[in-house]
């Protein structure tokens, strides 16, 4: 059920409030984003820089070599997958915002948000996003060989 059109001002006002006091994380995982790109950048100039042509190439991995390899739709499907999970992620904030989810019927306007924002679904998206790929770059900023390719 859609929420009124009071109830989604009033809802916009709490989340207002909330992306206020959350404004100083959000924008250090925006910049975390960011340095995700740079250090991809500098690890691929690393490589042409100092590694030979021959460090350069790939190393044969066997386990990687019995997979089948992925033709046509296949091979965009992790592209895919990510783009899902970023709608989903979109799709349940901005239903957190003009959708009910229980409660009382009849009741306060907030007795059934149960604590639970579209800000702090984002906040906790980037941050999952965040950790994961500083983890990424450790490894990949450590390891130039084999190729980061």
């Amino acid at each position: 059920m859609f929420r009124s059109k009071k109830h989604c001002k009033s809802h916009l006002q709490i989340e207002w409030t909330i992306f206020k006091y959350h404004f100083p994380s959000i924008f250090v995982l925006a910049i975390a984003q960011w340095w995700h790109s740079v250090a991809t950048n500098i690890v691929y100039f690393l490589s042409s820089k100092y590694m030979s042509s021959a460090q350069r190439q790939s190393l044969f991995d066997f386990s990687f070599y019995l997979l089948p390899r992925l033709k046509g739709f296949l091979w965009a499907l992790s592209d895919w997958i990510v783009y899902a999970m970023i709608f989903h992620v979109a799709l349940l904030a901005l239903g957190r915002i003009f959708w009910e989810h229980g409660g009382r019927r009849g009741g306060s306007p907030y007795s059934s948000m149960n604590g639970l924002y579209a800000t702090l679904i984002i906040r906790r998206y980037f941050l999952t996003i965040t950790v994961c790929q500083q983890l990424r770059i450790i490894s990949f900023l450590t390891t130039l060989l084999p190729s980061p390719r």
